[in-house]
């Protein structure tokens, strides 16, 4: 029987929408949709049916295809880097310009080459019903003796050799005409040209899943749709921890604490919102977003405030975990921090990531502000684990430090390791990640405004982090 139009419409716009991110559609019968651009990172598709699909820019990255029918599907420009193609059936699939870098390609001897059909012709995708479930609307093929019709959507001449389907499943049934065939390469590449710039749908497959870049709490990347990262951080400068959530695919919400020990680093505690509205996995050149966030001073937050590090002491105050329910008192802290943060990330390779986040912070009822930039790296040394180093510069202010009992500049910095533990806990990709780091650093906490600041008297640390993701 043949599947109904509607539900057919019904399962594309659920993938279309985002709605399969690492979901399991194993033995699934997907043959004949368009699926074009649809998002099925790190899916589990192991013996689905997607005979004649058109998945034309689609990013199936990371996804588990062992033992699915591709034949006759439109794989063009679709992203299967480090997908697992193990024993699929690719006859008559079309794989201009995909990208099947670090992909398990595994092609049983017995099955044809890929092919591809160059037309001009434009229209709905139609792929043939040789390739598909009982079509919709069947219509004869051309002679056994000639090429395959065109199928709309489909740039290169068939290998030669094919033998055409008898018929052609179509939703309109368009008239096509069919075109000269001529030779293409039998031997699938080992890996596809490397396309970060532009090129693949998500160079990076992992920055979909998660980036969080450096130590700080603003980065490049985006919690994906629906997930909640927490994280905890501390060391002998103190405790600082993170919850973010993905609103949409591009917005995210997150909430802080920076809780400084000691007498004379304040304290910090605030919510944002970051929106991203170029990401690099989509063929942008680049990844950038904008943060903005409210936060509240301590309650003592009368150091940096007066210019002297011992003003606290000196006046006996008791400090206080900061709330944004105890509200505002502009007297000896509690004070509003704005901060706006351009998080700019290139993913360089599969290994190299690199950032600038310029942000400016500025301190309600005390006229203070900071400003300046923080650019940082980090790379896979080996698999999972990476370094990472970041440097910054403040140009605003009268100083970022005390260094004797006065304010002045200093470069703020990080540098530490970071190791993703997802695998040793059972965790597959795109459901649950465990990453811990280790790092030295001399800035005052994570917040976009404790990232330009720098540790009484410049004094080095060391640090240690979790982040969970699911």
């Amino acid at each position: 029987m043949a599947k109904p139009v509607q539900a057919l419409d019904s399962v594309q716009f659920l993938l279309n929408e985002g709605f399969c991110q690492a979901c399991t559609l194993s033995n699934s019968d997907l043959s004949g949709l368009d699926l074009t651009d649809v998002n099925l990172s790190h899916a589990i598709l192991t013996n689905a049916n997607l005979t004649g699909a058109n998945l034309s820019g689609a990013n199936l990255s990371g996804a588990n295809l062992s033992g699915a029918n591709l034949s006759g599907a439109d794989l063009t420009n679709a992203n299967l880097t480090n997908a697992n193609l193990d024993q699929v059936n690719l006859i008559g699939a079309r794989l201009n310009n995909t990208n099947l870098a670090g992909a398990n390609v595994q092609i049983s001897a017995a099955a044809q080459a890929p092919y591809a059909v160059e037309s001009s012709y434009v229209s709905a995708y139609n792929p043939p019903a040789e390739y598909a479930t009982p079509p919709i609307s069947p219509v004869a093929s051309a002679a056994p003796t000639q090429p395959p019709p065109n199928f709309g959507r489909v740039l290169n001449p068939p290998k030669q050799g094919y033998q055409p389907p008898t018929t052609v499943a179509t939703r309109s049934a368009p008239s096509i005409p069919a075109s000269q065939p001529q030779p293409i390469p039998t031997q699938l590449a080992d890996t596809a040209p490397d396309q970060n710039i532009g090129g693949a749908d998500e160079p990076n497959p992992t920055a979909n899943v998660l980036t969080t870049d450096g130590i700080g709490i603003i980065d490049g990347g985006t919690v994906p749709k629906g997930r909640l990262l927490v994280s905890l951080k501390g060391g002998p400068q103190g405790l600082h921890s993170t919850v973010r959530y993905g609103i949409l695919g591009n917005l995210e919400a997150l909430g802080y604490l920076d809780y400084s020990f000691g007498f004379v680093d304040e304290s910090e505690q605030g919510f944002g919102l970051k929106y991203r509205f170029l990401d690099q996995a989509k063929g942008k050149p680049l990844t950038i977003s904008a943060a903005v966030n409210i936060a509240l001073t301590g309650e003592t937050f009368i150091n940096y405030a007066t210019n002297n590090r011992n003003e606290f002491r000196q006046r006996g105050l008791t400090k206080a975990v900061p709330t944004l329910f105890q509200g505002v008192n502009g007297d000896v802290g509690n004070n509003l921090i704005y901060s706006f943060s351009l998080p700019i990330h290139y993913n360089a390779s599969d290994k190299l990531n690199l950032w600038l986040t310029p942000t400016f912070s500025y301190v309600q009822d005390r006229d203070i502000a900071v400003g300046g930039f923080n650019f940082g790296a980090s790379y896979e040394v080996v698999d999972h684990l990476n370094i990472i180093a970041e440097v910054g510069a403040n140009f605003a202010g009268r100083g970022n430090t005390f260094i004797g009992n006065t304010l002045e500049d200093a470069i703020p910095w990080n540098v530490g390791l970071r190791y993703d533990s997802s695998t040793l806990f059972g965790f597959t990709p795109g459901s649950k990640q465990l990453i811990f780091d280790l790092y030295a650093s001399n800035r005052v906490g994570t917040s976009p405004w404790n990232q330009l600041r720098v540790r009484d008297q410049d004094e080095p640390t060391v640090g240690v982090g979790v982040h969970l993701l699911w």
